[in-house]
């Protein structure tokens, strides 16, 4: 079973994720991943300045992203790897797509866990594989809430 630990901060604030809503989204990925034992990933809000940072560092782009995952080098078993959102980014995005914020951030939630589960989106038909799973996760976790 998949736990997502997410970090909120004072300074930089977005949608709490608890309770079903919380659960939903861990049962959904667990379900449709065929997740076994207990996995956790790590997550936190970061303001845009401190992801553009971050996203210049790691993907050569100088510029603030919506969110960037990191795979733990060694597998330990109590984290997979690390998620970073940005809800500046994420606001603009959920406006633009009109959905809300909450609806955003666990899109971007769950695409961070696949790219920590190794799945990306650079080739055509990996970005399917990837967005089909996507769009799978987020329709189990809606039916679980």
């Amino acid at each position: 079973m998949l736990e997502i630990l997410l970090q909120q901060t004072p300074s930089v604030s977005g949608p709490r994720f608890i309770g079903s809503a919380k659960r939903g989204l861990e049962q959904a990925v667990s379900h449709v991943l065929r997740l076994r034992g207990s996995v956790r990933v790590e997550a936190s809000y970061v303001s845009a300045g401190v992801m553009r940072r971050l996203n210049r560092k790691f993907r050569g782009k100088d510029r603030p992203t919506d969110v960037l995952a990191f795979p733990f080098p060694e597998r330990k078993e109590w984290a997979r790897g690390e998620i970073f959102l940005c809800p500046e980014v994420a606001k603009k995005q959920a406006v633009l797509v009109g959905h809300s914020l909450r609806e955003e951030v666990a899109l971007l939630l769950v695409h961070g866990v696949l790219h920590i589960f190794g799945y990306d989106h650079e080739r055509p038909s990996d970005q399917k594989r990837m967005f089909d799973l996507q769009e799978c996760i987020l329709a189990e976790a809606r039916k679980n809430v």
